[in-house]
């Protein structure tokens, strides 16, 4: 790939993606080759935003971190593939009646003491 090439991939990005120095972005992609290589390594020097980087792989053992890095960094923009969401989705979906049981417990307790 050419330099000028690089330089009109990430152009197009910034412009499509409306990326500016202000934002950030949450970035959950193989970074090896393609869009992940290029908004992995290239897009945040070229527009000046923040990258948050999020390795697919660690997805594996934590499902959620996706999910959390975006909404406690109130991340506007991201990228993910759908592998990605996929893993998060069917992660998040076992704890769902965990956590539906984790409230309810809670609940009963609450009034109990009352």
């Amino acid at each position: 790939m050419s330099h000028n090439a690089v330089g009109a991939f990430c152009r197009s990005v910034k412009l499509q993606c409306e990326l500016y120095p202000s934002r950030e972005v949450a970035i959950c992609l193989d970074p090896y080759c393609g869009l992940g290589f290029v908004l992995w390594c290239l897009c945040s020097v070229y527009s000046g935003h923040q990258s948050i980087l999020i390795p697919p792989v660690e997805l594996e053992s934590n499902p959620a971190l996706w999910l959390l890095a975006v909404s406690q960094l109130r991340v506007r923009d991201t990228f993910c593939s759908y592998s990605v969401m996929e893993l998060c989705t069917k992660g998040l979906g076992l704890q769902t009646e965990a956590l539906k049981v984790h409230k309810h417990t809670h609940t009963n307790t609450f009034h109990r003491e009352n």
